[in-house]
């Protein structure tokens, strides 16, 4: 294909464009967003999920390492979140909680 067809082809195409009006983008329109509103709804969903990942673990040591690996994205972002940087850490925080296993006393299930 050469210029005598690209040419047209393109020309026809910015037509068919303002045509169809796409060829100019619309206006944006800034929408102000309240992120703080659904923030306590997040956290307490947060917390709900790690309490439960806590009392599975109580109930049975056998899943103490996968809820350490269920929980260590929490602890990667409150260690970013501290140090004031963006995206997950790569070390849980020094001073995170990580659970221990049960000591025994209750019986897994």
């Amino acid at each position: 294909m050469g210029p005598e067809f690209v040419e047209p082809l393109r020309a026809t195409h910015a037509e068919y464009g303002r045509a169809l009006g796409i060829t100019i983008a619309a206006e944006r329109k800034q929408v102000a967003v309240n992120l703080s509103e659904p923030l306590p709804s997040a956290s307490n969903a947060i917390s709900s999920y790690a309490l439960q990942l806590l009392a599975h673990a109580a109930a049975d040591e056998r899943y103490v390492e996968t809820v350490r690996a269920a929980l260590m994205p929490i602890d990667k972002f409150r260690a970013a979140a501290r140090r004031g940087a963006v995206g997950p850490a790569d070390e849980p925080a020094p001073d995170a909680v990580i659970p221990s296993p049960p000591d025994g006393s209750q019986d897994p299930k």
